[in-house]
C-alpha cells in the first residue's frame, strides 16, 4: 500500500485551472496468438496487433493500475508507440476496448482468455503509415465509465478492425520513454 501511493505520489503533476496530470505506466501488458494458444508473450518488447478474424489474430492486452474513481476523471489519453506498421495501406483502424478480467502478463494465452466478448464499449485509433516511429495518442475516456468500479486498474484489448498489422513496444522495450503509458486529467 505505501509503496502504490508513492508510486501514485511521483506520477503526479499539478497543472493550472486546478486540474491534476497523471501519467501513468503500463504495469502489465502481452500479445496473444490465435494460432498459437498455448504460448504467451509478456516478455516480448513489442506487442503486435492483427485483425482478430484471422487464423494467426493477435491482440494486444495492456494494464493499467491506480487509475482513480471515475468521477475524478475528466479524461484519460493512451499513449503507444507505434514501431511499425503494415504498409500495404494508407490507413490502419485498431479497436480498443475495456476488458473486465485480470491478467498477468507471464501467464495469458489465447485458450484461457475471451479477448472477443462483445462489448459495447470500445473506441477506435486511426494509424496511417507516417506515424512509425511515433507516439500515438487516443482519447479513452468513455471506457473508464464502462469498468468495474471496484477495481482501481484498467484492463485494455486491442485488436485490428481490418486487415495487416501493427506493433507497439511494450513496457519490456528498451527505451522506457517508448512504453505504453495512460495521462489521467482530474478535476
Amino acid at each position: 500500500m505505501l509503496l502504490s501511493a508513492l508510486l501514485l505520489l511521483l506520477c503526479t503533476i499539478h497543472t493550472s485551472a486546478n486540474q491534476v496530470k497523471r501519467v501513468i505506466h503500463a504495469s502489465g501488458d502481452t500479445f496473444i496468438r490465435r494460432d498459437r494458444q498455448y504460448q504467451n508473450y509478456g516478455s516480448s518488447r513489442q506487442l503486435t496487433v492483427t485483425t482478430k478474424d484471422a487464423k494467426s489474430a493477435r491482440v494486444a492486452i495492456i494494464k493499467f493500475d491506480n487509475i482513480g474513481r471515475n468521477d475524478d476523471v475528466s479524461k484519460a489519453l493512451l499513449r503507444l508507440f507505434i514501431s511499425e506498421v503494415d504498409d500495404n495501406h494508407e490507413e490502419r483502424v485498431v479497436k480498443i476496448r475495456r476488458i473486465n478480467e485480470d491478467f498477468y502478463e507471464d501467464e495469458v494465452v489465447w485458450s484461457e482468455y475471451d479477448v472477443h466478448e462483445e462489448d459495447p464499449h470500445w473506441v477506435e485509433f486511426r494509424i496511417v503509415n507516417d506515424y512509425e516511429g511515433k507516439i500515438g495518442q487516443v482519447d479513452i475516456t468513455e471506457l473508464l465509465g464502462s469498468r468495474d468500479q471496484s477495481s482501481n486498474s484498467m484492463h485494455l484489448a486491442i485488436f485490428m478492425s481490418d486487415k495487416g498489422f501493427v506493433k507497439f513496444a511494450s513496457k519490456e522495450h528498451e527505451n522506457q520513454a517508448t512504453h505504453p503509458t495512460l495521462l489521467v486529467l482530474e478535476n
